[in-house]
């Protein structure tokens, strides 16, 4: 759902259809920028030195603005030695390939490279899914959020009828945290928000007992239970949300029978905005019961 994209610095040295193209770069999209720290955002800046200058101060511009949809990399080798292509086409043969990568010219000798005039829904690298069926399984449902989760400092998981003593709903939040790269180093804030038909001490009694002893060292999770006021929002959705964008998960977070599905979509940048204000305690239409901390 959500795929990472190499794009080659000297590709955007002039206006053209490449970055007219990253527009459709974002979470909501399903396509992110991979790079390099900081190392990417010079080499473009340094193609784009002989541009206009006005029309470089405009470029500019939009290069910062594409910051939030950019990982990190983490994890990739970068060979100074050889030349970006070249490292570009290693990444395309290794274990985290990127869904495509995107040049100034052809490169038809590597795999799934991609130009300019590649970059339409008619493509089939290009295109992606914002929304999708998936099997509801704790390494399926946790996939969909994976890329997202690991370029964020900051997870909200959002289910109502979360229920702590149940093995299928632990199961779905550990697996997420597993394939996040979760620990107690890299993020600042994960978030439990639920509903209150579990009584608030046998909810935390049971959160402390199954869910506390196989949190990754040094994590903690701030659960917050919520109610419905009258004339608000009924609280019925859930999601996953990080502070770079969010899923909705249609039937819960938690797993299920063998053969049974989920549709997960992104949100779209408005409604993720209104759901990420939705359960921040000073701009919530909900009522707070009560809140805890598992660690």
């Amino acid at each position: 759902m959500i795929h990472e994209f190499a794009i080659e610095p000297e590709a955007l040295s002039e206006w053209n259809a490449i970055w007219q193209s990253l527009e459709q770069f974002g979470v909501p999209h399903g396509r992110l920028i991979a790079h390099n720290k900081k190392k990417w955002l010079k080499k473009v800046h340094e193609a784009t030195k002989n541009c206009p200058p006005v029309r470089r101060r405009v470029l500019e511009e939009r290069l910062n603005r594409l910051r939030k949809k950019m990982t990190k990399g983490a994890g990739r080798e970068y060979n100074p030695d050889i030349c970006w292509c070249a490292n570009a086409a290693a990444q395309q043969e290794s274990q985290t390939p990127f869904r495509a990568v995107i040049v100034s010219d052809d490169h038809s000798e590597f795999n799934n490279f991609l130009t300019q005039y590649d970059l339409s829904e008619a493509n089939a690298l290009w295109h992606v899914q914002t929304q999708k069926k998936v099997p509801r399984t704790p390494k399926e449902m946790a996939r969909c959020v994976s890329i997202l989760g690991k370029m964020s400092g900051n997870i909200l998981f959002i289910d109502p009828h979360y229920d702590s003593q149940l093995k299928r709903f632990n199961e779905v939040l550990l697996e997420v945290l597993n394939q996040c790269d979760i620990n107690g180093k890299n993020v600042k804030r994960i978030e439990l928000h639920t509903g209150t038909k579990i009584p608030v001490g046998e909810f935390e009694q049971n959160a402390q007992k199954y869910l506390s002893p196989k949190l990754p060292e040094g994590v903690s999770i701030h659960v917050f239970r919520w109610e419905q006021q009258d004339g608000q929002e009924k609280f019925h959705a859930r999601y996953i949300l990080t502070e770079k964008g969010g899923l909705n998960y249609e039937v819960g977070l938690d797993s299920g029978k063998k053969g049974e599905t989920t549709n997960v979509s992104l949100l779209a940048e408005g409604i993720y905005k209104q759901r990420w204000q939705d359960f921040q305690k000073d701009s919530s239409p909900y009522r707070l019961i009560d809140e805890f901390i598992i660690d």
